[in-house]
């Protein structure tokens, strides 16, 4: 067999064959629309899986938080006096309110600050049960005629604040029903912009796609002989 010696070989250009892939102006235009709409379902997809994917990371995040709140209150060793404070102000508060000539020691008027105090953060009054609040101290004397309505309006604050039960349990459960309002909305983020997303992909880009691809083929076929 004889040995081919490629040092002679050339370079050979086949010749035209006179036929172009070219398409008709109105395809191409057509073309470039269904390209154009392409990308903008691809950046609104990108767009909403980066929303869901940040929202989703501060959830996860502010719910860590109040989880590990809500244990750390749980385990929590609050002093013994914290509670018995605010137990004897309502009492003293019953007693100023049955004994209209009953009035506070020194001590007691600042022991009943402190408990008020606790009240106040501990049970987030709202800004008419701070108004009664600031009526609880320092305590009217007797001679005085709006003792009696003080009274009466700082305790109704007081019991509808204060539940029956102690303070790392009031705490638990303020925690407990923030994170189920955060559930809540959550939820709802969630499902308004599955709604979004199904209105902008459903309703406006799958159908301008199908209707635009349909245009493009429909030409074609009427454009042949």
């Amino acid at each position: 067999m004889a040995d081919i010696d490629l040092t002679t070989a050339a370079t050979s250009t086949p010749p035209p064959t006179g036929i172009t892939a070219a398409m008709a102006p109105l395809i191409a235009e057509g073309v470039k629309l269904v390209k154009l709409v392409l990308y903008l379902t691809a950046g609104a997809i990108v767009l909403l899986i980066v929303v869901f994917a940040i929202f989703e990371s501060t959830a996860r995040k502010r719910s860590v938080d109040l989880y590990s709140r809500a244990a750390a209150e749980a385990v929590a060793v609050r002093p013994a006096n914290d509670r018995d404070n605010i137990n004897l102000f309502i009492a003293e508060l019953h007693r100023a309110n049955s004994d209209t000539s009953w009035m506070m020691s020194p001590a007691e008027a600042a022991d009943a600050a402190v408990a008020l105090k606790e009240i106040s953060s501990l049970y987030l009054p709202t800004d008419s049960q701070k108004t009664d609040l600031a009526g609880c101290l320092p305590l009217r004397s007797s001679t005085d005629s709006a003792r009696e309505a003080a009274l009466s309006k700082c305790l109704a604050a007081v019991t509808a604040l204060v539940p029956v039960g102690s303070d790392t349990e009031v705490r638990v459960k303020l925690l407990e029903d923030i994170q189920k309002q955060e559930d809540d909305e959550s939820a709802a983020f969630r499902t308004f912009w599955m709604q979004v997303s199904q209105m902008i992909l459903l309703n406006i880009f799958f159908p301008l796609l199908t209707a635009l691809l349909g245009y493009i083929f429909g030409t074609q076929q009427a454009s042949k002989p």
